[in-house]
């Protein structure tokens, strides 16, 4: 499913966790692994009180020392099948620029946030890779297993795009899903047989076959029995309540959130305040996020 993988780094200890997702999403895939780096166009080194204690260091002794780097990760952390990529510039442009060159289908990558996205500033490398990139991204956190992953669902195809993805890490990980359907406390969930049984007449010239009475009710078993291999474990979970609170409780369970999308340029389209946004910016879990048309 995923031909090529791309995981950027920093030289940080805490870049270097989502190496551990990636190798085992590579090795069961056989993909390629791409490690990148965005290096600076020069550095000045100074002392605590701010002197300028040696020449300045170009480019060309930056971008050496990452390709030493990620030369070094690649032969001691990565997988066979692995590629390196260096270039001088913004990081989360460098990282987009790699995904469109190296045609990556997945971007595994840490934050620095213990608690999401939040804890960055507004338009930090993260955020601006979630907004721009055109294929799902990985956020990671820590080293926990992925044992549980938490599927939020609202029945509509949009979200339900992440869930060959959802599946894919499930298998990798050997975890078990979760799917979650949030109904709004204003709005009380009405199945088709209660509209049949309001709408009698008028349903009775409906051919039977156009109505399935169970289908509302039954919407996550229907989807999992559509989308989701047998052997893999599958609890469901209908809640009523604030959508975003009540994925951020019951996340507390589990050990990643895969969501997708609604809008057509990711965060971007999103208003803040939404289920995606406050998701992201709260929880303290990794996060799948995937575009809807992937």
């Amino acid at each position: 499913m995923y031909d090529t993988i791309l995981v950027p780094l920093d030289g940080s200890d805490l870049a270097e966790n989502a190496l551990r997702y990636a190798r085992k999403i590579a090795a069961a895939n056989d993909s390629r692994l791409v490690l990148m780096r965005a290096s600076k166009t020069t550095e000045a080194v100074v002392d605590l009180l701010g002197q300028l204690t040696s020449p300045v260091i170009t480019a060309e002794q930056l971008k050496g020392s990452a390709e030493q780097y990620l030369d070094f990760v690649a032969m001691t952390q990565a997988h066979s099948n692995t590629v390196t990529y260096v270039h001088a510039g913004n990081p989360a442009s460098v990282i987009l620029d790699c995904e469109q060159a190296e045609c990556a289908d997945l971007i595994v990558m840490s934050t620095h946030g213990r608690s999401g996205v939040g804890r960055w500033a507004l338009g930090s490398v993260a955020e601006k890779v979630l907004q721009k990139a055109q294929v799902p991204v990985l956020l990671v956190r820590d080293r926990r297993p992925i044992k549980r992953i938490l599927v939020p669902l609202d029945g509509s195809p949009h979200a339900e795009a992440v869930l060959r993805h959802a599946v894919q890490l499930a298998e990798v990980f050997e975890a078990e899903l979760t799917l979650l359907r949030v109904a709004k406390r204003d709005v009380a969930p009405v199945s088709a047989r209660q509209v049949a049984t309001l709408l009698n007449d008028a349903i009775k010239a409906i051919p039977p076959a156009v109505i399935e009475p169970d289908q509302d009710e039954r919407y996550l078993e229907i989807t999992a029995q559509n989308r989701i291999p047998e052997e893999i474990p599958v609890t469901f979970l209908e809640r009523t309540g604030d959508a975003a609170e009540t994925i951020l409780q019951i996340a507390k369970e589990h050990d990643l959130i895969a969501m997708s999308t609604h809008g057509y340029s990711g965060l971007e389209r999103y208003m803040f305040g939404s289920v995606m946004e406050k998701v992201l910016r709260a929880t303290d879990r990794p996060m799948l996020v995937v575009r809807p048309w992937l």
